[in-house]
């Protein structure tokens, strides 16, 4: 099986350097504090006296869940966003482009290398988070769902960071872009159209009936499917048995609670946003094949004298 030049490269540097396994250690150290400090936490209230809640080793889950989805979203952009920047910096990506692989190719190895590292960091941590399927109460299958999700998510955010990579020349310059499009995203989504719909009421009075005029914002509580914060915590919600996002909807969007937003959000909102946010992924890495292509100036200059 042929495997991608540019992986294989990558590959081969990170497994020769000891930053990797130093990586893996810290990262498992982190959560196995947390998980240290949680099961004394509720060895603690059985000392005491207590019963124990099985509910608490759920917690431990859902405490090591979100470290994880901060951390490698936190990560990616920095190992993405200095793959293309840092080649160039280098002065090596002149000389890889010269070379016969497409330029599609050398983005989807650079993310692909770098979601191996997030892959081993992930599945390195399950004995971790096994700690709180021991006593049972929750279904296994929640740890491929977590891994599935946490590599979607890892995907959308490679993306863009390798796309802010393509298009600037410096590292830090394209590390912050990504995280400003990030907190864009993540905030806007949630919060921007409820606050455009307080605004809108508080400027738009009816003077006949004596009652400020309503904004319809239904449809935009769909934008949210974008939001990678939304779809982890969602998951994360009704892997609990709580309600998820579907349970905030009505109150942000002003939705009924039984209505087609609803059901959409309490049925489908994991499978269609993991689908929405692979799309943007896929248009974020065609936007950074574009901007690493050396043929488009040759082209737009041909075009331009063309029309003269």
């Amino acid at each position: 099986m042929r495997i991608n030049p540019i992986l294989r490269k990558e590959l081969k540097m990170n497994a020769r350097t000891v930053k990797l396994p130093i990586l893996v250690i810290l990262y498992n150290l982190v959560l196995s504090c947390v998980a240290i400090l949680s099961l004394a936490g509720v060895q603690s209230q059985y000392d005491a006296g207590y019963a124990i809640q099985y509910d608490e080793l759920f917690t431990i889950f859902y405490i090591l869940g979100w470290i994880q989805c901060v951390i490698v979203c936190f990560m990616i952009p920095v190992l993405t966003a200095s793959s293309i920047a840092g080649e160039r910096e280098k002065q090596t990506l002149d000389i890889m482009l010269t070379t016969s692989i497409r330029p599609f190719k050398i983005i989807v190895g650079k993310l692909t290398a770098s979601m191996c590292t997030v892959c081993l960091l992930v599945i390195s941590s399950i004995p971790i988070l096994s700690v709180a399927f021991i006593f049972g109460g929750m279904d296994w299958s929640y740890i491929l769902y977590f891994i599935l999700i946490v590599i979607s998510i890892g995907i959308l955010v490679g993306s863009v960071g390798i796309f802010f990579s393509s298009l600037v020349k410096k590292t830090p310059v394209a590390i912050v872009l990504t995280f400003i499009l990030g907190g864009i995203v993540v905030l806007g989504t949630v919060y921007g159209f409820p606050l455009i719909r307080e605004f809108y009421q508080e400027f738009h009075y009816d003077s006949i009936t004596g009652v400020n005029r309503q904004l319809d914002i239904r449809w935009s509580a769909l934008l949210m499917l974008m939001n990678p914060a939304v779809l982890f915590f969602d998951f994360m919600q009704k892997s609990s048995g709580s309600p998820g996002i579907s349970h905030y909807i009505p109150d942000l969007f002003h939705c009924a609670s039984n209505g087609r937003m609803y059901t959409f959000a309490e049925n489908w909102w994991i499978p269609a946003s993991v689908i929405v946010q692979l799309g943007i992924a896929f248009l974020f890495l065609w936007g950074a094949t574009w901007a690493l292509d050396p043929l488009k100036h040759k082209n737009g200059h041909r075009r331009k004298k063309k029309k003269k």
